[in-house]
């Protein structure tokens, strides 16, 4: 016997629902929301571990820096216990006349009169000498200048350098430091 249209609608209407029966979407959409979740905990994870590495180099620099300068310590109290003699930390009176003397040393003009400042308060100062736009042709006369000045001269430091090239000549711009008793 064939079936009427009635019989064929509700044939399919049956099919149809037995087949969404067997059909389990739940479980598809709970695999989609558990894949999100997984992505945002991962993304979150990155984003916290970033910050920490962040964090550790930090730390890390702190601690560089916390060494070095306790390590300055420890010498400065060992330079203090000694009898005096050669104390870098001594205010030099004649610390121009002695740079200008070595510019002339290593073959340089007379260098003009260093812009000076300071810095730090307490016990010790930081005095900077900043020599700015010396010219010369030969650059390594102006280098020799300044690693005779920090070799010779205790307590003597380059604090900034700055070398350019001119069309003719070099242009230097140095600024020493050197730290000196109250």
């Amino acid at each position: 016997m064939i079936p009427g249209a009635e019989e064929r609608d509700e044939l399919a209407t049956s099919a149809l629902l037995g087949e969404r029966r067997n059909r389990p979407v739940y479980l598809v959409v709970l695999a989609g929301v558990l894949a999100a979740g997984a992505l945002i905990a991962l993304i979150s994870s990155a984003i916290v571990s970033g910050r920490a590495l962040k964090e550790r180099s930090r730390q890390l620099d702190m601690l560089g820096r916390t060494q070095q300068l306790a390590a300055e310590l420890d010498a400065m109290r060992a330079r203090e216990s000694t009898d005096g003699a050669d104390d870098p930390y001594e205010r030099n009176p004649d610390l121009l006349t002695r740079i200008e003397a070595l510019a002339k040393q290593a073959g340089m003009a007379k260098p003009a009169l260093p812009v000076e400042g300071s810095n730090g308060r307490g016990a010790l100062h930081q005095v900077l000498l900043q020599y700015k736009q010396l010219r010369d042709d030969d650059v390594g006369r102006v280098i020799s200048w300044i690693t005779s000045v920090v070799r010779e001269i205790p307590g003597v430091e380059v604090y900034k350098i700055s070398i350019r090239p001119l069309p003719t000549q070099w242009q230097i711009d140095v600024t020493f430091s050197r730290w000196e008793r109250q």
